[in-house]
This record gives C-alpha cells, sequence and structure tokens, in this order.
C-alpha cells in the first residue's frame, strides 16, 4: 500500500515562510542526506530541475504572481509518501483577494474531512517558532515510514509490466507510461535486475535528465543485493563478468553499436521525434517509459 503525501502549509510573511522551510530541510538533511527537494517558492526552477524527477519535498508559494503555473508544472513530481510545503499569506489576509478565499475554502473541507484532516499540517506564523520543530519532525517521520514500505518486492501491477518487459523482441519496442508516484522508476530498476541476473548482458539507460533515472539504478542494486554486483559509480554497475548497466547521454547513443544492447529510454516524451527515430533505427530491443505530462502517446503502449 502505497504511502499518502502530506501536506504542510505555511500561513504567514513571505520570509518567516522561507526562513522556517530552510530550517526544516537543514533538520531533515542532517537525518536524511540523499534527500531530494525542490524549492519554487524563490524563484522559478528550469525544467531540467523537475522533469522526470521523484521528489521527497516540493516547495511552492503563493506569495509570487502566477504560482499556479509552477504549481501545475512541478506538483505531479512529488513521489509517494512525499511533503508538499505551501507558502501562504495569513488565511485572514488571504480571503480578501477572489483566488485566496477559493484556496481558503478548499484547505479548511480538506481539514474536515476525516479522510484528508490527518495529512494535513498548518502552521502559522502567529504561532511563532514552535512551527520549526514541529514541521521537522513530520517530515522526517513521513520520509521514514515511505522508506520501510519501499521494500524492493514488486506488486501485482509491477510485476505484470516486468513480464511483459522480459518478453521485448528487437521487432517490437514496448513503451509504457503512467502518473509520478506510481513505482514506474522502481520497476524498470527491478525489470534491469532481473534481466542481468538471467542474461548477464549490457543494459543502456537515457533519459533528457541524467538525475531522473537516479531511482532506476538504487531499485536494480537493491533488488540484486549480490556479491557479484560492484557499483562503478551512480549511474554504473558491473554484475558478473559482462553484465552491466548504465547511463548513457541521448547524443551519445547514435555513435554506439545498440543491436546487441537492452535500451532503456526513460521520459522518452522529452526526446525530439527525430532523435528517437534514429536510435529505434539502430537499437535492439528498446523500453520506451514516460510519464504522463498531457502529451498524445497514442502509438504502442502498455498503462502502468
Amino acid at each position: 500500500m502505497a504511502v499518502q503525501r502530506r501536506l504542510v502549509l505555511l500561513a504567514g510573511g513571505r520570509q518567516w515562510a522561507e526562513h522556517v522551510t530552510s530550517e526544516a530541510l537543514a533538520s531533515w538533511k542532517h537525518f536524511v542526506p540523499e534527500v531530494r527537494t525542490l524549492r519554487a517558492d524563490v524563484r522559478d526552477p528550469p525544467a531540467k530541475a523537475w522533469m522526470g524527477q521523484e521528489l521527497d519535498v516540493v516547495v511552492l508559494t503563493a506569495h509570487r504572481r502566477r504560482f499556479l503555473d509552477t504549481f501545475g508544472a512541478v506538483g505531479g513530481t512529488l513521489k509517494s509518501g512525499g511533503v508538499l510545503v505551501f507558502h501562504t499569506p495569513p488565511f485572514d489576509v488571504w480571503r480578501r483577494e477572489r483566488l485566496g478565499a477559493r484556496w481558503c475554502s478548499l484547505v479548511e473541507s480538506l481539514c474536515e474531512d476525516p479522510q484528508t484532516s490527518e495529512l494535513i499540517t498548518i502552521c502559522r506564523e502567529a504561532e511563532g517558532i514552535a512551527g520549526i520543530p514541529q514541521l521537522s519532525s513530520m517530515i522526517q517521520s513521513s520520509h521514514g515510514a515511505r522508506v520501510h514500505l519501499d521494500a524492493l518486492t514488486p506488486n501485482r501491477e509491477q510485476q505484470d509490466l516486468i513480464n511483459r518487459i522480459l518478453k521485448i523482441k528487437t521487432s517490437r519496442p514496448l513503451l509504457i507510461f503512467g502518473r509520478r508516484g506510481r513505482g514506474k522508476s522502481a520497476c524498470l530498476g527491478m525489470a534491469a535486475a532481473i534481466l542481468l541476473q538471467r542474461t548477464g548482458g549490457q543494459i543502456l539507460v537515457t533519459s533528457p535528465s541524467k538525475e531522473a533515472t537516479s531511482q532506476a539504478f538504487w531499485a536494480a542494486e537493491k533488488f540484486l543485493e549480490s556479491a557479484k554486483l560492484r557499483r562503478m559509480s551512480k549511474y554504473k554497475l558491473r554484475f558478473g563478468k559482462y553484465g552491466s548497466m548504465e547511463f548513457v547521454e541521448p547524443q551519445m547513443l547514435v555513435r554506439r553499436d545498440l543491436t546487441s544492447s537492452f535500451l532503456i529510454i526513460d521520459e522518452a516524451a522529452g526526446f525530439p521525434v527525430n532523435l528517437t527515430a534514429e536510435i529505434l533505427q539502430a537499437a535492439g530491443r528498446v523500453l520506451l517509459a514516460t510519464t504522463l505530462d498531457g502529451a498524445d502517446l497514442s502509438h504502442k503502449k502498455e498503462i502502468m
């Protein structure tokens, strides 16, 4: 069962909210150094900072104009068990705005709903410094619960997809897509691990965002947990004599012989069409994976 995402509202002045967030994240990183965060409260992040990512913490703010654009763009990057930290003006001030009044009403209805009330934490500037340790503690416990439940045993949906991936033939590349937080990256890693165990061949992974593939490499390593496995770098694994899994920059793929490799193209919707076509013509077995971001993916597909 997936761990629910959490919402933390910091209602108060902009400088206060940014200070509380910085203190809380610093505390969390002390205990969990690998925490992956995206702060969009100070400036709009570039697309490469969030595209294809699965983040533990996303920080957004209603103190900036057009915050809804940023909200829509990066909100989907929050993974299962993650925390959305949302800065807002004090509610009594925000209610005077048309949009603010609607948001206040929505938040209050969520707080009154038994199914969602426990997932929402509201810290107000009027409550003073006490909000900082409360937020830090809540985020740490949320991360701990997620890690505990993220045991790398595929669920029924993932197992079905892994079985399909293992049957990929050179003449029939497979495209999978799904919403963020469904375990797609972990599933890719587990499938890669099984391929290494069975064939000991070469698996190449590519993506417009190198960081977006880190979860797949982590999952492959955890799933194997074998003395035959050697981590050469964050994005390169060796298994046995000839098995390997490594990241290759998209522009470098066209210079390599891909006929004998198993190629995983993650966040495939972010690739130029011409480059994708060139890679597919040169490659052997190919798995394309991407996240549902409103793109038309009407060709060959499997829905996760």
